[in-house]
């Protein structure tokens, strides 16, 4: 452990130092040549972390991915997540808004299959995000399940999927899908110093551009019903959708 943190930590010119607060930079320049200067740089070599991670796509000779259980565990449940994952596509700043929406008002479908009709899942995640890291987008959920429910809750979830595409969703959601983004986006919110710090970071790591707060709180609150659709059809397609199975029943069980 102590040489895997020093692997990580010990080379000072792979970070960058925020520092943030009611001060004169004359007098604190100094101090931070003084403690931050002198920080040795063990390699040498500083590392590009802007150049993205290489890592293959995932196969599509197949949409269905089974994984067993490892070890002596024994799964009573099953984990199932879907994933639509567009490759090679860098969406503009509004467009992953609209992505967001879209995994915002999926989160509370899925939730209407444990409260409305039921179902006895759990551990529910879901949302449509940009990643950054691999550079792809995803519009992702994921649950644990009861086995016996397994089936209907599969064609639940496709069921779902479709509403998006079609525009089979109520005002009301959309309404609270917004309501939660702007709790993020609140103007209120934009001068808060972990916000701000959040902002710098996206922008020297990924190269994000600075915004207007009030603009993006604007695009927010003008987000529509066809703005979603939108985004549903372009990436909910069938080229683009990966289903994740663990579980100690055997798939050809599971997906008769």
């Amino acid at each position: 452990a102590y040489s895997l943190y020093h692997k990580i930590f010990e080379n000072s010119s792979d970070f960058t130092f925020l520092i943030s607060g009611d001060f004169e930079i004359s007098k604190v320049l100094p101090l931070v040549q003084k403690y931050l200067g002198n920080l040795p740089e063990v390699w040498g070599v500083k590392i590009d972390y802007s150049i993205p991670l290489n890592i293959k796509p995932i196969p599509q000779e197949s949409s269905f991915h089974y994984f067993p259980s490892q070890g002596n565990y024994k799964m009573k449940n099953i984990s199932y997540g879907t994933r639509y994952i567009q490759y090679d596509s860098v969406p503009s700043g509004r467009e992953k808004l609209k992505v967001y929406a879209l995994g915002e008002i999926l989160r509370q479908k899925l939730w209407d299959l444990r409260f409305k009709k039921g179902y006895a899942f759990y551990d529910l995640t879901a949302g449509g995000l940009y990643n950054e890291s691999l550079k792809r987008l995803e519009i992702m959920a994921s649950l644990e399940c009861d086995p016996k429910e397994f089936v209907m809750l599969r064609k639940e979830v496709k069921v779902v999927f479709s509403e998006l595409k079609s525009g089979s969703f109520s005002d009301k959601e959309l309404k609270n899908a917004l309501t939660r983004m702007y709790s993020i986006y609140d103007l209120n919110k934009a001068s808060d110093p972990k916000i701000h710090s959040q902002k710098i970071y996206e922008h020297y790591r990924y190269g994000h551009p600075w915004v207007n707060p009030s603009e993006v709180a604007k695009f927010v609150k003008s987000i529509s019903v066809k703005d979603v659709v939108e985004v549903a059809n372009k990436y909910c397609t069938n080229e683009n959708f990966y289903e994740f199975v663990m579980s100690d029943i055997k798939p050809e069980k599971l997906i008769k």
